[in-house]
């Protein structure tokens, strides 16, 4: 039996002209060294989509325009990277 752990990490990282696309995997190696070394064994990524729902009362401040504008946060999705550890429990 395993335990699983998820770590969120950047869907992708911005390199300056002069930099390798290299520096983006160390980014990563980095990661995976670090749970490594407290014992947990990469098993690989995935990727989770999470959600923002506004509340009841959003449909009451929107009905008043001004404070639709101001308050306005909407339905919010995010794109999740996870990389994928585990251990024997």
């Amino acid at each position: 039996m395993y335990t699983y752990k998820y770590v969120e990490v950047p869907l992708g990282y911005e390199i300056n002209k002069n930099d390798s696309h290299s520096v983006a995997i160390q980014s990563y190696e980095q990661v995976i060294n670090k749970y490594a070394n407290d014992g947990w064994e990469y098993v690989g990524t995935d990727q989770l989509e999470s959600m923002y729902k506004q509340g009841c009362l959003a449909s009451i401040i929107h009905s008043i325009p001004i404070m639709g504008v101001i308050l306005e946060k909407g339905n919010e999705h995010k794109l999740i990277k996870l990389l994928v550890f585990r251990k024997t429990a």
